[in-house]
């Protein structure tokens, strides 16, 4: 058993959708395949469109038929028949009329966090609906699983956590019933709780569910797909010359994921550090090439630096309004809000009379935490920020990087340098 992971820029038109196809086929090699498959293109953003206008009692109707036109038109690209031949549109056509439902019903939730969750799943199961049909179509033996009835979750909603164990039952009972099955095609990202809600496990969570199926079903390995060539040391869109990393450890991987490596989620590497399972980084675009492998065993670590850059941060100071000292007693009171706003913080610094943290500028969550915090405490903020972290930090990093910005906050350990800044070009 292999377990494969493809993002939305893999699956993202008609011709993606067939490369995927192909590689099932060539990088198979006789084994079993769990193939989990994330939203594609941009529809999770356009599906968190329609949350905001849902939320805000807004006109939803354009985000809605922008949406449907784009999944409709895969469909219909890639598999070149009438309407009526085409088993893709009428399993599309009876999503889009469960979305509309749920939307017709969003004045019934209270909780954004909630609406999110019973909404934004749709772009998983359009997915996995189309490249389901589409094999199936081709002749190919496959069977599509509802991460719903598998993946189980709690109720906080939009960054659920798994309950590990009744997930296990549920997949291996699922999986027991199909052995001779060789491609099994499922939702990432997405979860149900007891109740039977719909969750999701956090932005870019799919490779949490991969390498939680992976630990569940012991593996050989897990391959995310990407469009790059594996994992490089920044973003080599930003950095263009970048190097790429041949191997790298679960636990280096763990930090990098920790301070925000977007190539991969920060919950993926322990479950399959757990069962001793290699992760490997591949482009979905040169399949034959190696890529990057993290695992347990690596002789040298690499300590060329890593730069991880966040975008759209705000940075809130919080300040006891009679100016006495920021006291433990208040940091608890603090983090108690911060947890009741679901906040995931990025970077913290406290004086005497302050307490600072960065965060990623969620409008919902963070409009709430500065109302609750300024309840209490004197809040002042900076938005439109960008924080920078460095792992494996040299001096000579710094002028490349902070060129043409003004630094808000800068904190360093022995192995990393973070700072918080403001683009003064804009």
């Amino acid at each position: 058993m292999k377990v494969f992971k493809f993002g939305g820029a893999s699956v993202k038109d008609a011709a993606s959708v067939r490369n995927v196809a192909h590689i099932l086929e060539i990088q198979r090699g006789g084994e079993q395949l769990f193939v989990v498959v994330s939203a594609m293109g941009k529809t999770t953003n356009a599906l968190e469109q329609i949350v905001h206008a849902c939320y805000e009692k807004q006109n939803y109707a354009d985000h809605f038929s922008a949406l449907k036109t784009y999944q409709m038109t895969i469909a219909q690209e890639l598999i070149l028949a009438s309407v009526a031949e085409n088993p893709i549109i009428p399993a599309m056509e009876t999503l889009f009329c469960k979305l509309e439902q749920t939307i017709q019903q969003s004045a019934s939730y209270s909780d954004f966090d909630a609406l999110y969750d019973a909404i934004v799943p749709f772009g998983e199961l359009f997915s996995t609906r189309i490249i389901f049909e589409y094999l199936k179509y081709n002749g190919k033996n496959c069977r599509l699983i509802n991460a719903f009835d598998w993946v189980k979750t709690d109720n906080y909603f939009r960054s659920a956590k798994v309950d590990i164990e009744r997930s296990a039952e549920q997949l291996q009972h699922i999986m027991v019933q199909h052995p001779d099955v060789p491609v099994f095609i499922t939702q990432g990202f997405i979860g149900s709780s007891a109740e039977g809600n719909p969750t999701t496990l956090g932005r870019e969570g799919s490779d949490y569910t991969a390498a939680l199926a992976a630990s569940i079903l012991q593996a050989e390995s897990v391959t995310v797909w990407k469009d790059v060539a594996g994992l490089f040391n920044a973003d080599p869109k930003k950095m263009p010359d970048a190097q790429k990393i041949a191997k790298l450890s679960y636990k280096e991987a763990v930090e990098l994921a920790y301070y925000g490596a977007k190539i991969i989620h920060p919950k993926t590497i322990k479950p399959i550090e757990n069962s001793n399972i290699p992760l490997y980084i591949k482009s979905f675009l040169t399949p034959e090439d190696e890529g990057t492998s993290i695992c347990r065993d690596v002789e040298t670590e690499t300590q060329l630096p890593f730069f991880i850059f966040h975008d759209n941060q705000i940075l809130i100071s919080i300040s006891v309004k009679d100016l006495s000292f920021i006291t433990e007693e208040s940091l608890h009171h603090i983090f108690g809000i911060i947890n009741r706003c679901r906040v995931h913080v990025h970077l913290m610094q406290n004086s005497a009379i302050s307490f600072s943290i960065c965060v990623d500028n969620d409008p919902v969550r963070c409009r709430q935490l500065i109302r609750l915090l300024s309840e209490h405490y004197t809040i002042r903020y900076n938005e439109n920020l960008e924080l920078i972290t460095v792992r494996h930090y040299q001096h000579s990093d710094r002028n490349a990087l902070l060129t043409d910005k003004e630094i808000l906050l800068e904190q360093r350990s022995r192995t990393t340098a973070q700072f918080v800044v403001r683009n003064l070009k804009n």
